[in-house]
């Protein structure tokens, strides 16, 4: 009986324990289920509850803008600059499954002009979704035309296009996960609204100087035919490299224009380059060959032509469609860029911005301010793509450039006139080709 009551007490405790066990884990499970439910509705919270950056500017644009930021969403606060545009983004912290939400906008220098309808399927495309909604918004002075895009998996995304002056464009992309509908609206309107914009006036007064130097046509480019030599000196007055550049007008219908530059750096981090162009002087239709070699980037070549405002970029050897840019008025080929900056100096403009097409197949905006002295004329060049260059080229009475001062990157390197029997001297490595003026094809 004792032993029995034993058993039979052991028994009781057994499952005293085991129903006071059942009772933590029902205790748990309902702790973790309110946890969830409250890191859920934490991550709605956060999400509905959004602050905005303060104006976030486009340097010489005259647009800023502002995007979400904080509880949940990360925004670094700077627009960045890509081959044809800038960008300026915002992410929520938080991933479902694979997709982010985000809220992006861009400002386009140079695309393929495309209807905002056109626009909307593109971005309904790149989701699977369809577009649900159109509308239109105004904000200071500007219209935004916008559409409602339900995606795959409950993806909604808010696409935006706004017409600037000179031809370029505002992009405004929003995309949300599926799980607070409505949001992804909210953060495009409050996005929009918080748009400020005002034409500075500098881009204007740059397509009306590459103008001028479209309308002169050979007569701006003056006596080209003699090569123009610079030496490169760095920071200490030593020689480390030069420049060498040849344009030449052929006497035809179409004032064919040939030009070549060449550029040396010797030295640990050599560099050589060396470009061939081939069109008219008034820019709208040519052909541009780049070759680079360098320990960093090996040997790099580049093609570009234009036909019809459209630049096609390929990179050499490459069969496949190269990418492709419209150019605005304001476009101007690096290889040839001399005459438009004489004619920057001798226009009543105190400020402009071009866009500068660079030998390695993008474009870029450069901002350029006359400066007038009693000693000598000069321009300073800011190339806006935050790389933080900036030139100042120096004129004489006749409106010749002699002397160039490049700052990049916290360094300084002068670029002074000189002839080829002084770069001859001083590159004896170089001689052959100094002399051979390097204006052909084979020459690069």
């Amino acid at each position: 009986m004792q032993s029995g009551s034993v058993n039979y007490i052991g028994l009781l405790m057994f499952e005293s324990d085991k129903s006071k066990r059942r009772t933590k884990e029902r205790i748990a499970l309902a702790v973790i289920l309110v946890v969830s439910l409250g890191a859920a509705w934490l991550v709605v919270e956060l999400r509905s509850v959004i602050r905005f950056t303060s104006p976030i500017e486009l340097s010489r644009s005259g647009l800023s803008i502002s995007m979400p930021q904080g509880n949940g969403w990360r925004c670094d606060g700077k627009w960045t600059y890509d081959d044809d545009g800038y960008a300026v983004s915002s992410t929520f912290a938080v991933r479902a499954g694979s997709v982010r939400s985000y809220a992006r906008c861009r400002y386009v220098l140079a695309s393929e002009y495309r209807t905002a309808e056109e626009w909307f399927n593109e971005d309904a495309a790149s989701i699977g979704g369809r577009v649900v909604e159109t509308g239109r918004n105004e904000v200071d002075k500007l219209v935004v035309d916008w559409a409602k895009i339900a995606g795959e998996g409950g993806l909604e995304m808010v696409s935006g296009v706004c017409e600037l002056a000179g031809g370029r464009r505002l992009e405004i992309d929003v995309l949300q996960t599926g799980d607070q509908p409505g949001l992804a609206r909210n953060i495009f309107e409050r996005v929009v609204k918080s748009i400020r914009y005002k034409d500075n006036g500098f881009l204007p007064a740059g397509e009306q100087v590459v103008e001028e130097v479209r309308k002169a046509g050979a007569k701006e480019f003056g006596d080209v035919n003699q090569p123009v030599f610079f030496i490169l000196s760095d920071s200490k007055g030593q020689a480390v490299g030069f420049t060498m550049d040849s344009m030449e007008i052929q006497a035809n219908e179409e004032q064919a224009l040939r030009a070549a530059s060449y550029f040396y750096r010797r030295g640990l981090s050599a560099v050589e380059q060396a470009g061939y162009y081939y069109g008219g002087t008034s820019f709208e239709k040519f052909e541009w060959m780049f070759r680079q070699n360098s320990p960093r980037t090996g040997r790099v070549g580049i093609e570009m032509s234009v036909q019809s405002g459209v630049l096609t970029v390929r990179k050499s050897g490459i069969a496949r469609k190269g990418k492709e840019y419209m150019l605005g008025e304001a476009a101007v080929p690096d290889i040839i860029l001399e005459p438009v900056l004489k004619q920057a100096l001798e226009s009543g403009a105190q400020e402009i911005i071009i866009d500068v097409v660079r030998p390695e197949g993008n474009i870029v905006p450069v901002y350029i301010e006359k400066v007038i002295g009693p000693d000598s004329n000069s321009l300073k060049l800011e190339v806006l793509d935050g790389s933080g260059y900036q030139q100042q080229v120096y004129y004489n009475n006749t409106a010749e450039p002699v002397k160039k001062v490049i700052e990049q990157q916290q360094t300084t390197y002068t670029l002074n006139l000189a002839t080829a029997e002084q770069i001859a001297k001083a590159f004896p490595e170089r001689a052959d080709l100094v002399f051979r003026r390097v204006l052909s094809r084979e020459g690069i």
